[in-house]
């Protein structure tokens, strides 16, 4: 999580205070995968770090409850289809 600024994370708050979808892509490279990190689950990690505890998100955690993003039809990453399950 050290490489997520606090201005990254304020912008992204804000813009889901202000009716916005709002998440990261986090790319796991040598495994070949993208998920999709919410706002929310953002922030419950961050806050948990802030507070003592863990300063990275376990691999497991996007398995379990992290959408993987696929490519399909050309796209290289559809992660639009997945956005709008979440609204």
């Amino acid at each position: 999580m050290a490489n997520i600024e606090d201005h990254q994370f304020q912008f992204l708050k804000s813009w889901k205070d202000n009716g916005g979808i709002s998440f990261i892509l986090v790319e796991f490279a040598k495994k070949q995968e993208v998920y999709i990190l919410t706002i929310n689950q953002l922030e419950k990690w961050l806050t948990e770090a802030e507070n003592g505890g863990r300063k990275s998100i376990p691999y497991e955690y996007f398995l379990t409850e992290c959408d993987l993003v696929r490519s399909k039809n050309g796209i290289l990453l559809d992660y639009l289809p997945l956005i709008e399950r979440k609204k």
